[in-house]
């Protein structure tokens, strides 16, 4: 009997690379993730892409910098000048698809896209096995680095990404007990050879340091803002010819998410440097925030049995505020906030008035939370927790809410609205990312169409959006085995353990919703109350006027609307305002009487 074995084509491989890193944009993520899996502090990546795409309009001397004389002589006849006089010049509308292919291939062979760690970097062992073995299983048999992070990747095709980008890799790669190794590999032969094994790739020592060899790529300028790392360790790509093109929004699209690559507040050293010399304004540099200005901060803890802590610290509500200003019809009403406080809905748990200046701590029971699945069930999840920060981007009319710094909640909304998903620390795209519109995966703006009630609603129940709210979700690898990743890397899948996990993030959502409306409700209420009693007043007077003006006769209280306890109420509240404005008017004469007497005296002294 004969044995067979089976046989990889290199297009199968290539394809699926191809599925499982959909964009480049996520192929830049992925290899920014091998450099955190490496344990590197530091990750410089550098855009030398004089052509990201076919240019609409640019100038001849621009080309003419860039291209050799036949490659120009080529490229120019899909260009006219804007004018006789200018140097200037537009792309024609009309090229066929061929011509384009071949504009393509001649500028993206002028662009070049650098990455560089300072890692562990790879031994020439692991380069010759593990780097050159397609879906290898490393990271799940050694998931910790030296460092002790846990390793985001797992499947082995991340390396697929360089295939990707370029159409051609160059890596450069140092370890502490190997000299610097070279590994060259030119991705064409995946279109042109049959078979897996037929694909080659080059490996060659180098006698330079690693540090030098960072410097002579991207020069002594750009190493300077790097000389606070160590450099004598680590890995260097260089991508070129680009296989695709770039846009403005791509360039964007990648800063945006490597801002938000570590939770917020991560005290794990990972900056992310991007130098773009096509565009200046696209340079980007990581920074972590601490978020001090905020109006409520959430965090939840789920214990992976019963129980989800949470811990709601409340910031919007302005315990110094003592008095509340309404206006009715022209006039201004003040009233004093101590009675506010003291309403019967301030004196039960959580809710005293000193509560709203400290961290309260509430038990969610999962089972009760969670109605369609057993308790066996719902612990297959496997324990995470939550820090979320909600941040309203307009101020409050209202008298007791604090007044918001809207510059710096427009800063850190644009740089970390939604709330994103982190697996041991790096973030799993594409929770909370930000590209034509917010992936929403928990379904926050659904929620919100649901139940459209406003803040202070007496009945309806409000809801927050999904670019009010940030922050993370933490999962892991060991605590959380059924939250997994799809095999294009676009997400978790959605097995029952998913569903369950969004559901409770969404119960701890809808207690934050529930604690913020509280006080909006009852101040709503308070403030209502205090106007129909201002207004009933002012229907009074105005009635009155209106019947006197009718006839001249004696007012007949018995058609009227209102009862004779309003009238009472009224003519006591016009006496008292009454008497307290003649006092105010004899203090008044009392000052100018004692003014007029003192210049007198003054006068009759100097004479």
């Amino acid at each position: 009997m004969e044995e067979l074995e089976f046989r990889v084509s290199a297009k199968t491989a290539k394809l699926i690379g191809r599925e499982n890193i959909s964009a480049v944009d996520g192929a830049i993520i992925e290899l920014v993730k091998n450099a955190y899996d490496a344990d590197a502090e530091c990750v410089y990546i550098k855009y030398e892409m004089p052509f990201p795409n076919i240019l609409k309009n640019t100038t001849y001397t621009y080309l003419e910098h860039y291209l050799t004389k036949e490659e120009l002589k080529y490229v120019i006849q899909f260009y006219e000048p804007e004018s006789k006089s200018s140097d200037r010049i537009t792309k024609k509308s009309e090229i066929s698809n061929e011509d384009i292919a071949k504009l393509q291939y001649i500028l993206f062979s002028k662009n070049m896209i650098i990455i560089i760690d300072n890692g562990t970097g790879m031994t020439k062992n692991i380069m010759k096995t593990t780097w050159m073995n397609i879906a290898t299983s490393d990271k799940e048999k050694n998931m910790y680095s030296e460092k002790g992070r846990i390793k985001t990747g797992a499947k082995g095709i991340g390396r697929f990404a360089l295939e990707k980008l370029s159409t051609a890799t160059k890596v450069y790669t140092k370890n502490k007990d190997d000299k610097l190794l070279e590994w060259n590999i030119n991705w064409k032969q995946f279109d042109d050879l049959e078979l897996l094994n037929d694909i080659k790739a080059t490996l060659e020592e180098k006698d330079y340091t690693y540090e030098q060899t960072i410097q002579d790529l991207i020069g002594e300028n750009d190493f300077e803002k790097l000389k606070k790392f160590n450099w004598s360790t680590g890995t260097t790509l260089i991508l070129t010819p680009t296989r695709e093109e770039w846009t403005d929004r791509l360039f964007k699209k990648v800063n945006t998410n490597m801002q938000s690559i570590n939770p917020l507040g991560s005290v794990d050293t990972f900056e992310i440097y991007i130098n773009n010399t096509y565009d200046v304004n696209l340079n980007f540099i990581s920074n972590n925030f601490e978020i001090q200005d905020y109006d409520y901060r959430i965090k939840a803890q789920y214990d992976g049995n019963n129980i989800i802590k949470v811990f709601l610290k409340r910031n919007e509500v302005d315990l110094n505020a003592e008095k509340a200003t309404i206006q009715i019809n022209g006039k201004k009403y003040e009233f004093n906030l101590s009675e506010f406080w003291n309403r019967q809905a301030f004196k039960v748990k959580n809710y005293h008035k000193e509560d709203y200046d400290k961290e309260i701590e509430i038990d969610l029971i999962v089972d009760k939370e969670i109605k369609d699945y057993e308790l066996d069930k719902i612990k297959k999840v496997g324990p995470f927790s939550m820090d979320l920060y909600f941040l309203k981007g307009g101020d409050s009319d209202d008298s007791i809410i604090k007044k918001i710094k809207k510059k710096t909640r427009k800063e850190m909304l644009d740089k970390f609205s939604g709330i994103k998903l982190y697996r041991d620390n790096f973030k799993v795209r594409p929770y909370g990312e930000f590209d034509d519109g917010m992936y929403d995966w928990l379904n926050l703006g659904v929620r919100a169409q649901r139940s459209p009630a406003g803040i202070k609603h007496p009945s309806g129940n409000w809801r927050t959006l999904p670019y009010q709210t940030i922050g993370c979700v933490k999962i892991g690898r060991n605590e959380n085995p059924k939250l997994i990743d799809m095999a294009n890397r676009e997400g978790l899948a959605t097995n029952e353990e998913y569903y369950i996990f969004v559901e409770m993030i969404q119960k701890v959502l809808s207690l934050f919703e529930y604690d913020r409306q509280y006080v909006y409700r009852e101040y709503g209420k308070w403030i209502d109350s205090k106007e129909d009693k201002i207004d009933k007043k002012e229907k009074i007077l105005e009635s009155i006027k209106n019947e006197k003006q009718k006839n001249n006769n004696e007012y007949d209280e018995d058609n009227d609307e209102y009862t004779k306890k309003e009238y009472r109420e009224t003519v006591y509240k016009l006496n008292k305002e009454k008497d307290e404005e003649q006092k105010t008017k004899e203090i008044l004469m009392s000052f100018g009487t004692a003014g007029i007497i003192t210049n007198t005296f003054s006068h009759e002294l100097r004479d």
